[in-house]
């Protein structure tokens, strides 16, 4: 088969191949991580907390990773693929980003509603347009207490990609929140 591009010169991935290497990866057998393990807390000048990354976990969320059983050999967690789960084990939300880590710090910690577009749509799922309206006006309180609840009971499980490529990471997020039938995750604007 030959090699196709787009109009921007981009290589668009054979996807026989893709499908073939996704069904090697075993959620199952990849482990997940509670928040507090990944990210720790600083506290910051406003007397506001920021939450930066545990370097030595890192580096032991990858070895974990890496013997999981699955194909996935990293040895940083950048770009890829995250899947979040709540504790009744229910798939809630699975994202993809160049830049992983910091996406999921947003979910977790942010308090704008175009950051924290997963908690967004957590509040405002059931409402009438009129209390949309009104949710904007006190997202950030309720943004607050909704992302204290994900940082104590979510795990995160990571599929990190030693490349990013975003033909393969959007086909991947697709599967598996299909696959995984996660609660969350709408393609409505894509």
């Amino acid at each position: 088969m030959k090699n196709l591009y787009n109009i921007w010169n981009e290589l668009i991935p054979n996807i026989d191949e893709i499908f073939n290497d996704i069904k090697t990866i075993s959620i199952d057998t990849l482990p997940n991580f509670a928040f507090d393990y990944i990210f720790m807390p600083s506290p910051i000048r406003n007397g506001g907390v920021d939450y930066l990354p545990i370097d030595a976990n890192i580096s032991k969320v990858c070895k974990k990773i890496n013997n999981s059983g699955n194909k996935i050999k990293v040895s940083t967690i950048e770009s890829g693929l995250y899947i979040l789960q709540d504790l009744k084990n229910d798939y809630q939300y699975i994202g993809e980003s160049k830049y992983i880590l910091s996406r999921i710090k947003q979910h977790f910690c942010r308090t704008d509603y175009h950051s924290a577009n997963l908690v967004y749509m957590m509040l405002k799922h059931g409402k009438s347009k009129d209390e949309i309206i009104a949710l904007k006006e006190s997202f950030k309180e309720q943004c607050k207490n909704l992302q204290e609840k994900m940082r104590k009971e979510w795990k995160i499980t990571f599929i990190p990609f030693n490349n990013y490529d975003p033909y393969i990471i959007h086909f991947y997020e697709i599967y598996f929140s299909c696959k995984l039938h996660s609660l969350y995750n709408t393609y409505k604007t894509h």
